[in-house]
């Protein structure tokens, strides 16, 4: 990631990309990097621990709009 990263900002500084080009797939890559590293955070853990991830991911999407409505300001931006 950090040799497509530094290939595009060559192509940006040479003018051979525009702004909105750059900002784009520095975008992109950004996200891949962190669904990459995401996955091998994932892979490490053991089939117990992946379940209750997923039970925890599972719970807080149930009780998100709940939790979202009811909140204040500063615990929405925890």
């Amino acid at each position: 990631m950090t040799h497509q990263q530094d290939k595009l900002l060559n192509l940006r500084l040479l003018d051979e990309i525009d702004a909105d080009t750059f900002a784009d797939r520095q975008t992109e890559l950004r996200d891949q990097t962190e669904a990459l590293k995401l996955q091998d955070n994932l892979a490490g853990r053991s089939r117990a621990e992946k379940g209750k991830i997923a039970v925890k991911v599972l719970e807080l999407s149930q009780a998100l709009r709940h939790r979202w409505l009811a909140d204040d300001h500063r615990a929405k931006r925890q």
